[in-house]
This record gives C-alpha cells, sequence and structure tokens, in this order.
C-alpha cells in the first residue's frame, strides 16, 4: 500500500465532505441479544428510506445472509479474526452502488496492532478454505434427526401416522396438552421430568432397517480418520444414535417445560399479590399460545420444527442455544440471553452487568428449584489461596490453613431485571474480575501426549470438566468466597449492609429461619458448572508465574497460526500440590477440533509467540504483545521475557513421538448437570433394595376425587405412596402438598415424604424403613 495525496474530486471525499448535512444518528442494536422478531423489524426500518434508523450497531449477526441494501459505509470497532471475516463485514456496505467507505478502528491487543502496522495481509490477504470439524459429534446428530426424521415421512404407513404426529406435532403447545396453562393452581410437579419420546422410540424401532440404510448411506461420506474421530467410545453407531434421539428430544422438551411452568408459577404470584403490568401481560401471551396452540403470532416461537432446531435437535443457521438462558420481562417484548455454561458461569454470575437494546441488565434470581435433586446440582468445595477440589465425604481430606468447605450450586436459567440504560458516558462493558477455578476429572474418550523438555502436552477429547465461581477477586479476602445468593429459591441480594438485612428477611419470612446478622455471609454459595469438552494442557510448571505466562504467550499464538480467538477457547491454571498446569478448553457446545489443531501445530504456534514477543520493545509486557482486555488478573505478573524462555524450552529440544491415550470411559451420555434422571430416587431406590424391601412402581400416577399426583415410589396394592422432596421446599409447595397429603389419606392412602438432602442421614433412613415395613406387613404403628 501507499500513501496518496487527496483527491477532492474522489466521490466518497465529495460525499463526506462537500455534499455532507449534518444530522443526528439513530442507532439500533442488532445483535443475537435481540429476539429474531425485533432484528427482523430493525432491518426493515433501516432499509426504508423514511425511517428515522440509520444506524445499526451490529456483531456477527449481520456478517453473513443478510441483504441490508443501500449501505454506504460500514466502521469496525476492532480488526476481524481473519480476511475472510473481514471481506463479510466490508461486504456489507456497497452491494448497489459499489461504493462504500470502510474504516476499522484499531484497538491496543496484540492482534488489532499487528494489522495496523500491516494492513495489506488483512485487506487483501490470503482467505483460506474454512475449516470444519467433523468430529463434532452434536453436529452430526443433528443432521442425523433431520435424516432419520424424512426417512420416516417417506417410508411412514398411514397407520403410523398418529405416532409421526404425537412425535413431531405442527406447534410445541402439543406436546404440553395436559396443562391448564391459564389455570391458577400449580398442580404441576416443576421438577418432575415426563416422557415424551415415546412414539419416536416406537417409531425408529418399526423402521430400524430403513433408517440403518439412511445411516449407512450419510457415515460413507465421512473419511474413516472423521468417523475415527467422532464415534471414539461408541461401539454401536446405530444403536447409540437410537438411543441418543429420544433421549435428546426429552431433555429439549422438559426443559421447555420447566420454563413454561416456572412463567405460570410467576403468574399466579402476581396474580395472588395484584401486581399487573407488563410482565404478567408478556407472560400471559406466551401461556395462552401454549394454550390455544396458536400460530398467528411470533409463529417462529411455538413452531416445532423451529423450536426443535433453535435448541439445536435440528440443524439451523445458528449455533444452538446456550445451556443456560436469562429473561426479563420489563421490556414491550420478552428479552432472553443464552450462553453455553462456561461462558455464562461469568457473564451470569450475580454481579454482572448484561447490555442489551440500549439498557443493562443483571441477574435478580435464578430458579434453582427447578432443578434442585438433580446430578450435580448441589456440592461442596475446599477452596485454598490457589487451589479448588471437591468435598468427598467418605474419603480423606487434606487441609491447609487457609482452606474452607464451601456450599456450591450449579448455575442455571433465571431472571434479569432492568437496572438502567446505557449512558453517553458509558464507552465500554463494565466487566467484574471473577476468581474462577477449574478442574478436570480424567474422564475422557482418549487423546494423545508428547514430551518436551521434561514437560508434556496433553490433548484429551470430551472430558467432563467443573468450572467454579468462587466470588469476586478484591472481595474475597473481606467477606469470603461466594455470592449472596438464597439456596432455597435462587433469589439474589448485595452484599451491602441493605442488601444483608433483605437477605434475612427473605429467610425468615419465606422459611422462617433466623439468620443471625454475623452469619449471612456465612451463607454465601459458589456457583459452579459441570460439562463437556475437549481440552490441552502443558507442564507441569513450577511456579504459578510460569505457568500464566506460557499459557498467555500460547495463546497469543494460537491466534495468529490458528486464527482463532478467544470465542471458541478458554482456559485456567489447574494447581495440584505444588505444581500448576494450564489447561485450555471449547466454549463451543461439541467443539471446533481447534485444540486437536493446536496440538498438532504446538511447535509452530510456539515459534509464531516468539517472533511476536521478541519484536515488542516494552520492558515487561504491553497490549501490543501479552496483555488484553479479558486478562486483566494477570498484569501485574505477565513478563514477555519470561514467556519467551518458557516458548524457547519447547522450540530448543526436539519433542518425543506422539503416544495415544486411552479412553477413560464409554460414550454413554453426556455428563453435566443432568436434567433426565433423579439420581435422589435411585439412591432410595438402592436403599429400599439393601434393606430387602420389594421393589414399588416407580412414577406412578394417582387420580382420586379432587387430586391427580405422580408419585415418586409407590406400592398400588397396599396403598403406600413415597415422595421424593429435592433441596428447594417452598411455602406455596407446602401448602398444596399437604392438601394432597389430607386428600389421599382420606382415600385411604399411607404417605411418605423424605427430603432428598437426609438421604444420608442414617438414623431417617432407619426410621423410614421401619415405617414402611409396619405398612407393608399391615401392621398398626
Amino acid at each position: 500500500m501507499e500513501r496518496t495525496s487527496v483527491s477532492y474530486d474522489d466521490y466518497a471525499v465529495k460525499n463526506y465532505t462537500v455534499y455532507l448535512k449534518k444530522r443526528p444518528i439513530n442507532a439500533s442494536e442488532h445483535t443475537g441479544q435481540v429476539n429474531s422478531i425485533q432484528r427482523e423489524q430493525i432491518e426493515k426500518d433501516f432499509k426504508n428510506p423514511d425511517s428515522r434508523l440509520n444506524c445499526i450497531v451490529a456483531t456477527p449477526t449481520l456478517e453473513l445472509g443478510v441483504d441490508i441494501g443501500k449501505l454506504d459505509m460500514v466502521t469496525m470497532a476492532n480488526v476481524p479474526p481473519t480476511p475472510a471475516n473481514y471481506d463479510q463485514r466490508a461486504g456489507r456496505a456497497g452491494r448497489r452502488q459499489r461504493i462504500a467507505t470502510v474504516m476499522v478502528y484499531c484497538g491496543k491487543t496484540a492482534h488489532d496492532l499487528y494489522y495496523y502496522d500491516n494492513p495489506p495481509e488483512m485487506i487483501r490477504g490470503e482467505i483460506q478454505a474454512p475449516r470444519f470439524s467433523l468430529s463434532n459429534l452434536p453436529l452430526i446428530q443433528k443432521h442425523l434427526h433431520s435424516l432419520w426424521t424424512t426417512t420416516l415421512q417417506q417410508q411412514l404407513k398411514e397407520s403410523d401416522q398418529p405416532l409421526f404426529d404425537n412425535y413431531l406435532p405442527r406447534h410445541i403447545g402439543r406436546y404440553f396438552a395436559q396443562i391448564d396453562w391459564l389455570g391458577l393452581t400449580p398442580e404441576e410437579e416443576i421438577t418432575k421430568n415426563e416422557d415424551y419420546a415415546t412414539s419416536l422410540r416406537s417409531l425408529l424401532e418399526k423402521y430400524e432397517s430403513a433408517l440403518r440404510v439412511a445411516l449407512n448411506r450419510f457415515l460413507n461420506s465421512f473419511s474413516l480418520e472423521d468417523k475415527r474421530a467422532f464415534s471414539g467410545g461408541i461401539d454401536s453407531l446405530m444403536s447409540f444414535f437410537i438411543r441418543e434421539m429420544p433421549k435428546e428430544l426429552n431433555a429439549i422438551l422438559n426443559h421447555l417445560r420447566k420454563r413454561y411452568l416456572t412463567m405460570k408459577r410467576e403468574r399466579i404470584h402476581l396474580l395472588t399479590t395484584d401486581s399487573y403490568g407488563t410482565k404478567i401481560r408478556l407472560i400471559g401471551e406466551v401461556l395462552k399460545a401454549l394454550k390455544e396452540e396458536s400460530l398467528a403470532t411470533r409463529a417462529g416461537d411455538y413452531y416445532t420444527l423451529s423450536v426443535l432446531s433453535e435448541y439445536g435437535f435440528f440443524p439451523g443457521y445458528a449455533l444452538q442455544k446456550g445451556s443456560m438462558v436469562m429473561v426479563n420481562f420489563e421490556e414491550d417484548a420478552i428479552i432472553e440471553i443464552d450462553r453455553p455454561y462456561a461462558l455464562a458461569l461469568r457473564e451470569f454470575a450475580p454481579v454482572s452487568r448484561i447490555y442489551a437494546l440500549g439498557k443493562r441488565f443483571t441477574p435478580s434470581k435464578y430458579h434453582m428449584d427447578t432443578l434442585s435433586g438433580f446430578e450435580g446440582f448441589v456440592g461442596q468445595f475446599l477452596v485454598g489461596t490457589e487451589t479448588i477440589e471437591p468435598v468427598n465425604k467418605t474419603g480423606p481430606r487434606y487441609e491447609q490453613p487457609g482452606d474452607c468447605v464451601s456450599d456450591s450450586a450449579h448455575i442455571c436459567d433465571g431472571n434479569l431485571k432492568r437496572e438502567g440504560s446505557i449512558g453517553d458516558d458509558e464507552n465500554r462493558r463494565s466487566i467484574v474480575s471473577y476468581d474462577i477455578r477449574g478442574l478436570v476429572q480424567d474422564y475422557h474418550l482418549g487423546g494423545k501426549t508428547r514430551e518436551f523438555a521434561g514437560r508434556a502436552v496433553t490433548f484429551c477429547r470430551k472430558d467432563r470438566i467443573t468450572l467454579v465461581n468462587t466470588g469476586i477477586k478484591k472481595r474475597i479476602a473481606k467477606s469470603g468466597y461466594g455470592f449472596l445468593v438464597c439456596n432455597e429459591d435462587g433469589t439474589v441480594f448485595s452484599e451491602t449492609a441493605a442488601g444483608q438485612k433483605e437477605y434475612q428477611r427473605h429467610m425468615d419470612k419465606l422459611y422462617h429461619r433466623k439468620v443471625p446478622k454475623d452469619d449471612v455471609l456465612k451463607q454465601k454459595l459458589l456457583l459452579h458448572a459441570h460439562f463437556v469438552s475437549d481440552w490441552l494442557s502443558f507442564g507441569p510448571f513450577e511456579t504459578r508465574n510460569e505457568a500464566i505466562n506460557w499459557m498467555e504467550a500460547f495463546r497469543l499464538g494460537m491466534e495468529f497460526v490458528l486464527e482463532n480467538g478467544k470465542e471458541s477457547w478458554d482456559s485456567f491454571i489447574m494447581t495440584k500440590g505444588v505444581t500448576y498446569s494450564p489447561i485450555f478448553f471449547e466454549t463451543v457446545p461439541g467443539g471446533t477440533g481447534i485444540l486437536e489443531l493446536a496440538f498438532d501445530a504446538f511447535e509452530e504456534i510456539h515459534q509464531r509467540a516468539i517472533k511476536h514477543l521478541s519484536g515488542c520493545d516494552c520492558a515487561s509486557a504491553c497490549y501490543k504483545c501479552l496483555k488484553t482486555y479479558w486478562n486483566q488478573a494477570y498484569h501485574t505478573v505477565l513478563n514477555r521475557e519470561a514467556a519467551i524462555v518458557c516458548m524457547q524450552e519447547v522450540v530448543g529440544h526436539r519433542g518425543g513421538a506422539v503416544i495415544e491415550i486411552p479412553a477413560k470411559r464409554a460414550l454413554i451420555e453426556e455428563p453435566q448437570c443432568r436434567e433426565t434422571e433423579s439420581p435422589a430416587e435411585d439412591a432410595f431406590e438402592q436403599i429400599l433394595a439393601r434393606y430387602g424391601l420389594p421393589q414399588p412402581i416407580r412414577q406412578y400416577v394417582v387420580k382420586e376425587p379432587g387430586v391427580s399426583t405422580r408419585v415418586d415410589f409407590a406400592y398400588p396394592q397396599e396403598k403406600i405412596l413415597i415422595y421424593i422432596d429435592g433441596d428447594a421446599y417452598h411455602e406455596n409447595r407446602k401448602a398444596l402438598d399437604k392438601r394432597q397429603q389430607i386428600l389421599l389419606e382420606q382415600s385411604g392412602y399411607r404417605v411418605e415424604r423424605i427430603p432428598a438432602k437426609e438421604l444420608d442421614d442414617q438414623i431417617v433412613i432407619e426410621d423410614t424403613i421401619r415405617k414402611i415395613s409396619t405398612w407393608l406387613s399391615n401392621r398398626s404403628e
């Protein structure tokens, strides 16, 4: 590129100087945090020459597939990851007149500053062929679900049409037809899971031969290497997909059922407290659409194919919804923002600010009662100065001075409250620095490892990873680990004096628990997330500073060599004893395969990082080399010379041979906070067997005058009913369950309720077993 003098006859120069009339900018947000209906209206207004809207502030939602017509300027807030991204974004402008102005603002990151010095490499840079990971099993499953559904439609006998209609109705509300959405009594058990896949299982069984042919034809398009990569740990792909397809459908529909039942419960609460307004109107619209199975308005929100595609059961243009959704009902339309668990743990933590539609929001409540009792939802961690480990109740515990045991809850869906509008003086997002620790469970589907100068680089596929948010870094020393969140219903409180008093009133009024003033902050909870991901590590290092400098230098090298940024992966330092190992993991559900590419390009990444770090002239570290907006927590220990020394240990030594690591498990299920089974019920069933009691019927439905209920365990002939109650147990639920129990006992049933948290209490269990044994023997107490 050459610098040239300004030509004042140039169209762009005249357009933005001579012909320019001053007019105000009226902007609107166009991001994934704006729902599709609102985005479509924004696009229409932007294209309309008579509309006041003349500027769109967008994320990559406008990068592909959207024609925004007569656009003559694009301004990028930072340098795109690759030349392909640059062309896509710049290509939005000038599509009508072929003339436009494109401006790129270069920030302080090493990536931006590099291309500021070398603009031709971005503007005229080589556009590489897209890389696509064919080992992304969830992505393959989506396409197979679509293929098998099409196959069923083509092969379907007329007599099986009702089965297909039950499997895939036109309106999502058909799945929940038995629920009275506008009723004023919360009769449904919100934590229960229904089986919505009975018809699908029948169809898969009836048409198995045709589905097998379709699967084999589908698999023939994969190379042996790709097939081996995504099928690791699976004995039979046919059996796996037949088992997983109904399980995935059930997981999505039960998630939706819980979400809608939470709305119903909220509506009942608002009606009983005479709280009317936008929130009750918005909730009412959703529940009415479910009840009437109407597609007249917001059809995409209820059309079954659209909903299942949005949640990842079928393939769609965008990635599926994340693992967690936060909702706000205070605006003109419902705002829903979703994130995978790994990101939600930071972005949806209690003190975080979420920005959408020109407003600031903050979490006000997590729906903990919808997941209580499920595996991995609650737990305890031993938290040290730099370490974290799960508490093993039965094994030995080794604590250091300063270590403490903290209760923790899995982060889950919740509500947002509006905090205010974004002011003119707010130039960037407010990001809280949390202390997030990580654990790798070493329960993977295989991988590979290689030695470099006494350290090992290791890559493992689909391992179980746990991240724990222990609190806000600058507050931990003063107020301890965790967040002030009600462990019963997930309501969020501030740690100010007023917030602590509000917490005391909340616990006293709703749960009759008087918490002394000095004990309020002792009630704080950690937040954790379980998920499955590929990971890559290198180490161990003798000091934490060494591990941090290598980790940030490797991150830098990955961005250059793999042209992939932090949106695809994240990292943490795992501490074992007195050694430290950096861990990189993928944040994209199902993975992209980027970390396996990083393993294969390990030496090249080091060479590229050393080249960039050596070219910087700062004293220790700066935004041209190691520092970024995202690693501010490490700024005080970052040092490019120390990073170069760590990097050179790899480049200066010949690496060992690649050694394959055998799988530690078979791929039976995706482990995380499961919503498909109740481990508490499983545990109780094992207790009954251990004491020699007969096996009861699980999930037994009782219908008597004035009451209809699903019981966890039942002995129907003896009229014995047993409920396993979750950890969260609300006053309105208690009143309803008491009423049910009275009606059931009037009908001759004997009812026993056991809190799930007391299943480990030997005294409680022995008392319960004696009572049930007496009932089974028809002896009176």
